[in-house]
Formats: structure tokens, sequence, C-alpha cells
């Protein structure tokens, strides 16, 4: 058996490229002698972070929590509207100009006025992620009801099968795999929108570490919620990709 082979080098090169890129930007900071202010070395970003460990993971898991708040709000309300839409096709004529309205308008021109309306709490930071993941759910999972299989649907109507025992066993299995997909997509973009709702006002939050760093020339502070706020973006959409993987095995996606 040979040690190496095409498949270990592939799954290792994401982490080898990584682990370049550091030593290439370690280096150049050095032999440059760039300012910290205004590129700090991977060495001093992680100081900076060992400094104050739990003030950024506060931080974090506020932004976090926020995020995961709003996703989990606009999973359940765009399923629940998007199975609305799917059997009664007038709504989607009244509900869907409205929400193209919200999703194209910039989220930085909303989050003000939420804030406004809702306070500087909790609320509208929610609320931003919750706006931000909703479309692409509800979007999604309505293709997806549409597109149960027609002669699945006309067996359940020889068998006299209830409209509850159709969507359970033919429409929601047909729509999982839009609804997981969409959910890779939202799930990241929630983050966002807690971020940005913290960029408005707040005293919590990646966001609130961003502005405070950036005002008191903190770079390496900058840099660190900057970290934070990649990988709440990689863990959420690494959630989607459990959720997928788990709630899919039958699909021919995940066989392959």
């Amino acid at each position: 058996m040979r040690f190496f082979t095409r498949s270990r080098f592939l799954r290792w090169l994401p982490p080898i490229f990584f682990g370049i890129v550091i030593v290439v930007w370690e280096s150049a900071v050095q032999i440059l002698d760039i300012s910290k202010f205004l590129l700090p070395a991977p060495s001093s970003i992680l100081n900076a972070f060992l400094d104050e460990p739990q003030r950024f993971l506060f931080h974090t898991w506020r932004t976090a929590y926020e995020a995961l708040l709003g996703f989990a709000i606009g999973l359940a309300l765009g399923v629940f509207l998007a199975a609305a839409i799917a059997y009664v096709r007038t709504l989607e004529r009244m509900v869907m100009p409205y929400l193209v309205i919200i999703q194209v308008t910039p989220i930085v021109a909303i989050a003000p006025v939420l804030v406004l309306w809702l306070g500087t709490g909790l609320a509208p930071k929610v609320a931003v992620a919750f706006l931000i993941s909703f479309f692409p759910i509800t979007v999604s999972t309505t293709i997806g009801l549409r597109s149960a299989d027609r002669e699945a649907l006309d067996l359940m109507k020889v068998l006299a099968a209830t409209e509850r025992f159709v969507f359970l066993r033919v429409r929601l299995p047909f729509a999982l795999p839009y609804l997981l997909s969409s959910m890779k997509i939202a799930a990241p973009a929630a983050v966002i929108g807690a971020i940005v709702a913290e960029f408005v006002s707040s005293t919590q939050g990646l966001g609130y570490v961003i502005l405070i760093s950036k005002s008191t020339l903190r770079t390496a502070d900058l840099f660190v919620a900057i970290v934070g706020s990649a990988a709440l973006g990689i863990t959420m959409f690494g959630l989607s990709i459990l959720a997928e993987s788990k709630f899919l095995r039958w699909h021919e996606s995940q066989i392959r």
C-alpha cells in the first residue's frame, strides 16, 4: 500500500496551502517592515487574541447567538410561508413582491430603521439576521414543494390520502434538497446580517469590536474580529452541510 496517494494529497492540500499563506504573510511583514497599523503579522493577531481571549470569545458568542436565533426564525417562518405559497398561488402574487423588495434593499439601509423601531438591544440584530436568511429559504422551499413527482401525487389521490399525509410523505421529501441547499446560503448570510446590525448600534458582538478597533487603530484586534466572523460563517455553513448529509442520506447527491 502506498503511503502517498492522490486522495491523501488532496485531503491535506487545504491545510498545507493555508500554512504556506501564513508563512508568506508573516515573512512579508517582517522583511518589508510593514506597519502593524496597516497589516499586522499573523503572530501579532494571535498575540492580540491571547491577551484577551475571554473578551473576544464573549463577543463571538454574542454574534453567534444573534445569527442562530435570526436564522432559526427565518427557517421556521420560511418553511411555513413556502408551504402556504405552494398551496395558494394567489398568496405568491401578494407576498413575493414585498419579499423581493426587502431582499434587494441594502441591509445597511434597513438596519438603522430596525434600530429605531426595535431599540438597541438584541431584537434588531435578530431581525436583520432573520430578514437576510428568510428570502432564500422561502423561495427555494417553494420550488421544492412544487417539484414533487406527479406520479406520486396521482397515486396519493388514488389512495385517497389526506393532504397532511401527502405533504409529509411526498411534497416535503422532494423539497428537502432545495431547503437544505438554501440553508447553506442563508446560514452564513445570517452572520453577515447580525454583524451589519451591530455596526449600527451595539455594545456587544464582533461588529462592535470591529468598530472600536477601527476607531482606536488597534488593527490586530480588528483582524481577530474578522477571523472570528469568518469562523462563524464557516461553522454555520458546516452545520448546514452536516444537516444535508444527515437528512439526505437517501438522495442521489449523497450516495455519489
